[in-house]
């Protein structure tokens, strides 16, 4: 670990504080998109999902995928199923932009595709979501065959 000047953190010896401070910043994008909501808006919105890509396209692909991830296995430390609900609809828009951010996206889906069939099997409320990822990957795949 080395103690960073900049920000005052600890932070393991391999990580630049360039790419710590784009982590930090893609966690906090997520965590805000993610932060439970009222009953009548779990489901993210079209415009939500537009701001939240406006705001993702600044950051590295790999930094917004990591933080998707965090979410999704509950590193956050809430025991909701909402935020998961969000993190879902959040990795679907981003796999559906393409490009680097979509690849990213998907690779980061692959890795985690037994805990999609977890939210597919054990939420009802993701249930829908989980299965439109699964999909999108199952596209993916066809589409690099």
């Amino acid at each position: 670990m080395i103690f960073c000047l900049c920000c005052a953190c600890l932070m393991p010896a391999n990580v630049s504080h360039f790419n710590r401070a784009f982590q930090v910043q893609a966690n906090y994008v997520l965590s805000e998109f993610c932060r439970i909501s009222p009953a009548a808006q779990v489901v993210p919105r079209p415009f939500e999902l537009d701001c939240l890509w406006l705001q993702c396209a600044r950051i590295p692909p790999a930094a917004v995928s990591a933080s998707i991830q965090q979410v999704l296995s509950f590193e956050d430390g809430i025991p909701e199923w909402q935020p998961r609900l969000r993190a879902l609809h959040a990795l679907l828009h981003i796999i559906g932009k393409g490009g680097t951010y979509g690849e990213a996206a998907c690779e980061a889906a692959s890795e985690m595709r037994p805990l999609l069939n977890y939210y597919f099997t054990e939420f009802p409320q993701c249930r829908d979501i989980a299965l439109k990822v699964l999909a999108s990957l199952n596209d993916e795949m066809s589409a690099h065959l």
